[in-house]
């Protein structure tokens, strides 16, 4: 088992939607094959304060180096957050809706750092004893954040929130939980030693005959892709909206794209004939 140790402060960053001097920008949805028409739900990944600029694990998408290249990966024209607030107003059918997943870890959560400090080595790089969390594939360990109750685990300012569902994950102290769907008992029977939590945000979206989902937020390589990869295996048409996220680091960013290719999920912008974005 693949056991990692990331202590660094890491924004996401990708390249954000630009709009042409003079001209209105316009957000359309993907357009998915007619027999699979259905209500649509955009799910808005751990748009957080520890995960944006200043935050306790705010990334700024790092090359190979380790250099970061966007320290504003939330706010400012470059930013997401005004992107998803723009692009949010496309769910207005009458059956769609907007859910924001929300990272919620009690100070003793196990995948923090901090908490598992005699597992280091003398240099306090590589974990000494069996920590089983994520087996299926390998525990990341993190810096502390998104603690319930504190700021860091607040939306961003700005982020448009109101009306919308929110869905907790992380809450359990003995799981990690990267998924907005939570660790489902799906894995189980692979996995034995993974612990199981699922969150609601699977019956949610039965409950409201959801069919296809668009994914935005924090982290593309992490949160997002795990979400995304999960709401597949559910049966989920899924998009991810490649503008509207960041990612932590080149390396990964790489390797979650090419396992969302494997599994059919739609990167969005999607090309020549299937455009996220039009210019009036």
């Amino acid at each position: 088992m693949r056991i990692a140790l990331l202590c660094v402060t890491c924004t996401l960053h990708a390249a954000a939607l630009r709009l042409k001097s003079g001209h209105k920008a316009a957000l359309k949805l993907c357009p998915l094959p007619p027999k699979e028409a259905g209500p649509n739900a955009l799910l808005i990944i751990d748009v957080q304060n520890d995960f944006c600029e200043g935050g306790a694990l705010g990334v700024v998408e790092m090359d190979a180096s380790f250099t970061p290249k966007n320290p504003t990966p939330c706010g400012g024209p470059d930013g997401i957050v005004a992107g998803i607030n723009a692009f949010r107003g496309q769910f207005d059918g009458p059956k769609d809706m907007i859910i924001h997943t929300q990272d919620w870890h009690p100070q003793d959560h196990t995948s923090f750092a901090s908490n598992n400090l005699e597992e280091l080595d003398a240099d306090g790089e590589k974990i000494k004893g069996p920590f089983v969390l994520r087996a299926r594939d390998g525990q990341m360990m993190w810096p502390d954040h998104c603690v319930q109750e504190s700021t860091g685990a607040d939306f961003f300012p700005g982020l448009i929130t109101a009306g919308d569902t929110i869905v907790r994950k992380g809450s359990n102290s003995n799981v990690d939980s990267y998924s907005g769907f939570g660790s489902l008992p799906i894995y189980a029977q692979e996995y034995p030693r993974d612990r199981i939590d699922p969150t609601n945000l699977h019956a949610i979206l039965q409950d409201k005959g959801i069919k296809n989902v668009y994914v935005v937020g924090l982290a593309f390589d992490y949160c997002v892709a795990e979400t995304a990869l999960d709401a597949k295996m559910l049966g989920y048409n899924v998009v991810v909206v490649k503008p509207l996220t960041r990612y932590v680091a080149d390396g990964s960013e790489t390797a979650a794209t090419t396992k969302l290719a494997e599994k059919g999920i739609l990167v969005g912008p999607c090309g020549p004939k299937r455009r996220l974005t039009e210019f009036d």
